[in-house]
């Protein structure tokens, strides 16, 4: 789970602008930073991160997970890994931008949703424990550019 956003860490990490051009636009119009992607940049963070897994020789389900955690396939090498990948993704992403709100399962993959929808049904008990080492890591890339 904690390689499949590489391709954040290498956009922070050689592509600043670029990184920080689609890190503002989540903030003003509050977006995910895969929506701020889409509006702002021709590749994006899981065609990056993939690219460098399979250079670095990752294995194939490592590769498909970190290329797929935002558009799940049935075809990948392990799709359980995927979408508990997709599942946690959503469950960050959500708790950023609407974190009153219970998640809505009828916009999850239906796979996902079965196999994750306690985990995500219940995450008011235990996400604030990990929202301030979401921020900090956030705050790490964003202070690496300076």
């Amino acid at each position: 789970g904690l390689l499949h956003d590489i391709g954040k860490l290498v956009l922070s990490q050689y592509f600043q602008d670029l990184f920080k051009k689609v890190w503002i636009t989540a903030q003003k119009e509050n977006l995910t930073f895969y929506e701020a992607e889409k509006k702002e940049i021709p590749v994006k963070h899981p065609m990056i991160g993939s690219l460098l897994a399979k250079r670095w020789q990752f294995p194939d389900y490592l590769v498909d997970a970190v290329k797929c955690h935002h558009a799940v396939r049935k075809n990948v090498s392990n799709y359980e890994l995927l979408l508990i990948i997709y599942g946690a993704d959503i469950i960050v992403n959500h708790f950023q931008m609407e974190p009153e709100q219970p998640i809505d399962l009828s916009a999850v993959n239906p796979d996902a949703a079965q196999m994750l929808g306690s985990y995500m049904e219940n995450t008011n008990h235990w996400y604030e424990e990990v929202k301030s080492e979401i921020e900090s890591a956030c705050e790490f890339f964003l202070k690496q550019e300076e």
